[in-house]
């Protein structure tokens, strides 16, 4: 099929959203597509700001009521500008399920609502001919479980709060990971609605078998791309290997070589791409980041263009 101008990717929190989109922007750039990952969470964000969101569902103070209105004028603005010439294929991550239906099942909006602003923004987007790539674990609750393991215990624990401070939340006087995974399993049930409701080109996937070759392999063939490979480690690479702490912060980052590539120290361990314009972004994260450095010389520093707030712009070598 032609590549689509819009790519939705979406899917439960922990079910690879972020990488997924990720690799598939850098796999488009390196194949000649212009292509812009929208991270779920980068600020400003073009259709969604995750404060916004937040206080939105949490009824804060400062919650915006015309949210879901205002989203439609962005959708319908992106759109426009994309009739202006530009050739970029947009990825949108978490914006279809995550962000707005996510939001309207915990606002407790009735189904034939959340159906009219999916439709909504199905017809802002349709010249465009948008793509949906629903990652879609069989077991939901199994695989959000999982993701609790994998990220530690501020996980379960920040869900339940989230959750318990929602209209929906305090209905069901939500206090357990149990209530709070009742709550994501029907989440995911209407999305599953929704997945059939979509009009354009549309792949499900199943992301709980942690076989990424094979998802990828699945994801380039639905999208008529080369399979996706990663780039060759480089040696010269080994240049940048060691710490560099932030100006302002005094935050420490630690660069190794492994035989993967480039790697930020963890907990949690993140593997660096390799831009094809140049430089580097950090597995997961919407951060690109440039070596500062002369000839073989160690770098001396590194620069990062984030779209994250309050992430330090310049780190030092130490």
């Amino acid at each position: 099929m032609k590549l689509p101008r819009v790519i939705f990717i979406d899917g439960l929190p922990g079910s690879g959203k972020s990488t997924t989109a990720q690799r598939l922007s850098l796999h488009l750039r390196r194949h000649g597509h212009p292509a812009r990952w929208v991270f779920e969470h980068e600020t400003p964000h073009p259709i969604f700001e995750q404060s916004a969101v937040r206080a939105c569902r949490e009824q804060q103070p400062d919650a915006d009521p015309e949210l879901f209105s205002k989203a439609l004028d962005r959708y319908q603005s992106l759109a426009g500008q994309m009739n202006e010439g530009s050739a970029e294929t947009i990825i949108l991550e978490g914006s279809l399920f995550q962000a707005a239906v996510g939001t309207q099942l915990l606002l407790e909006h009735p189904l034939a609502t959340i159906e009219t602003f999916f439709e909504a923004t199905l017809t802002a987007l349709k010249p465009h001919a948008p793509a949906l790539i629903h990652l879609r674990p069989k077991d939901p609750a199994a695989a959000l479980s999982q993701t609790a393991l994998k990220r530690g215990t501020w996980f379960p624990e920040f869900v339940v709060a989230h959750l318990a401070a929602t209209p929906l939340g305090q209905k069901e006087q939500v206090t357990t990971w149990a209530q709070a995974l009742s709550i994501l399993t029907r989440h995911r049930n209407t999305c599953d609605q929704l997945f059939d409701r979509f009009t354009g080109p549309r792949l499900a996937v199943d992301p709980q078998s942690e076989d990424w070759d094979a998802i990828n392999l699945q994801i380039t063939q639905f999208l008529g791309l080369p399979p996706l490979r990663e780039p060759a480690s480089d040696p010269r690479w080994a240049r940048h290997v060691g710490r560099y702490r932030a100006e302002d912060s005094g935050d420490v980052w630690e660069f190794a070589l492994t035989d993967h590539g480039l790697e930020l120290v963890g907990p949690p361990a993140a593997r660096l791409w390799a831009r094809p314009e140049g430089g580097f972004e950090i597995e997961g994260l919407a951060v690109e980041i440039e070596f500062e450095s002369d000839g073989e010389a160690p770098s001396s520093g590194v620069r990062c263009s984030p779209r994250l707030a309050q992430l330090p712009l310049h780190w030092h070598r130490v």
